[in-house]
């Protein structure tokens, strides 16, 4: 959180504003990429609590919003504006921690760790030795820190940030507040261990009659919302509406169907037919499910909910291709 969003990412994109000439963008750059932001703002998924804000804006961003740009829409709306070895160097601190982050992406640990290797080495040739921080060194470490605790979130700083807003609310004055966090927080714990919870079983809503339902065969109910532990799909809004299968196709949800007498969840879906690769260096891009789609067919395909893998981002590119980006934290074991 420290390291990579408030530190290296901020910096990154003060430099581009603000920094010495031979590195600074001009205001209307910065506003080609704010205005390139405000495309792509509401094709964020419900996962997102902060929509994207523009450059402008970059000193009131929160951590999540340097997440979010440097994992999911930065490498796409920079590409256009920033200078190829500024867009590069960028490109291999994003992919490093995207792998670095998933928790299914370990045998590209050494990829990573040339990408840092090479991201910091070529900052001090970009930007300056003297702009070479503590931030920018101690990316070097974190694939150490991967080797010792596992994808990065295993020992961010985010849950217990996030945390701080929790305890605040538990406080209801000035007075004694250690003494009103001990109590509030021993009331909680009580209550969860008194309260059985269901955070694996699937949860739907939106019932309705529409269809499709592909074939007269599949009886139950229908809906248009389905709410798994990890992720939220729903078939009436475009953002939360793609997944990738088990067997990496790209599909859109049309209809959500719980079958009568069953705990079977049967998918209506739409298929991209093709699907080309983003990048090729340092990997392809589909070995770290990043794609290039087009040509969404007209015909239903019915999968199981089992098939689900990961919640997918699409955003349109500057050339009006569809990329497919997916949620680190949405993969899908049932």
């Amino acid at each position: 959180m420290h390291l990579v969003c408030l530190g290296t990412v901020r910096k990154l994109i003060l430099l581009w504003m603000k920094g010495p000439n031979e590195v600074r963008y001009p205001s209307w750059k910065i506003k080609e990429i704010s205005s390139y932001i405000q495309t792509i703002k509401n094709k964020m998924p419900c996962e997102f609590a902060r929509k994207p804000r523009n450059l402008d804006e970059v000193n009131r961003w929160k951590a999540t919003e340097f997440r979010m740009f440097l994992l999911y829409y930065g490498i796409i709306v920079t590409k256009p504006s920033l200078k190829d070895q500024h867009w590069n160097n960028f490109f291999n601190l994003s992919i490093s921690m995207i792998i670095l982050l998933s928790p299914d992406h370990l045998k590209y640990i050494n990829v990573a760790r040339q990408l840092l290797d090479s991201f910091v080495k070529d900052f001090e040739i970009i930007y300056g030795r003297y702009l070479i921080s503590h931030n920018i060194h101690g990316l070097t470490h974190l694939c150490d820190d991967y080797d010792k605790f596992g994808p990065l979130d295993n020992c961010s700083a985010f849950p217990f940030e996030n945390y701080m807003g929790c305890l605040k609310r538990m406080l209801r004055k000035p007075h004694k507040p250690l003494e009103q966090v001990v109590k509030r927080y021993s009331e909680i714990c009580s209550l969860k261990s008194n309260t059985k919870t269901k955070n694996d079983a699937p949860y739907f809503s939106g019932l309705h009659t529409h269809g499709p339902t592909l074939s007269s065969s599949i009886k139950g109910k229908q809906f248009t919302t389905l709410v798994l532990k990890s992720m939220t799909i729903k078939t009436h809004l475009e953002r939360d509406s793609y997944f990738l299968t088990q067997e990496k196709k790209v599909v859109k949800i049309v209809n959500i169907i719980k079958k009568e007498n069953s705990e079977d969840v049967i998918l209506i879906c739409k298929i991209f037919d093709k699907k080309n690769e983003l990048f090729i260096k340092p990997t392809k891009s589909s070995e770290l499910d990043i794609y290039v789609v087009k040509n969404l067919s007209n015909n239903f395909h019915e999968f199981n909910i089992k098939d689900i893998k990961k919640k997918m981002i699409m955003l349109p590119s500057n050339n009006n291709d569809l990329i497919v980006i997916p949620i680190i934290h949405s993969r899908f074991n049932y």
